[in-house]
């Protein structure tokens, strides 16, 4: 009988409304993670897809939907770059300036190590752009951002880059 690797993730959120009342969800997923397939990579997608649908929670239940961080530079011309890099001298918009994207809405990984956003997230349609441009992955500052697919939504993933 061979033995099946299975990954699971439970996790909730309960919200206090503007009028007193509570509003509680909880999701569970469990995953049979497939032969050749890496458990921790299983378990991180599985928290994400958890997240997004705790986030999507939230954003339902939302006073009022939040501003876009400002840009802090104007736009910058220069040459094209590599596939994957950007430079802080020769970024194409203010929206990719590594200070503007650490004022989006990033949700850590309850395990740590990275953070995401929905792809679709207000303010970072530049970024959406670059990583399709880039083939889903670039490093701007000292952060890797990965597009990945949820069960019904794409997020934008950061993980620290680490220095040698």
């Amino acid at each position: 009988m061979s033995e099946k690797n299975q990954a699971r993730v439970l996790r909730g959120r309960t919200l206090a409304l503007p009028d007193g009342s509570f509003e509680k969800a909880e999701y569970e997923l469990t995953y049979t993670v497939p032969g050749g397939v890496d458990a921790d990579t299983a378990l991180k997608n599985l928290e994400m897809c958890v997240e997004g649908l705790l986030a999507g929670f939230e954003e339902r239940y939302k006073p009022s939907a939040s501003k876009p961080p400002e840009p802090s530079k104007p736009q910058v011309t220069g040459p094209p770059l590599p596939p994957g890099f950007q430079t802080a001298a020769q970024e194409p918009t203010p929206e990719l300036d590594p200070g503007y994207l650490d004022g989006l809405p990033w949700k850590s990984f309850q395990t740590g190590g990275g953070a995401w956003i929905f792809r679709d997230t207000a303010g970072a349609k530049a970024l959406s752009e670059e990583l399709a441009k880039q083939g889903g992955q670039i490093t701007i500052g000292s952060y890797r951002y990965k597009i990945t697919q949820g069960r019904d939504r794409e997020f934008i993933n950061r993980f620290e880059v680490k220095k040698p």
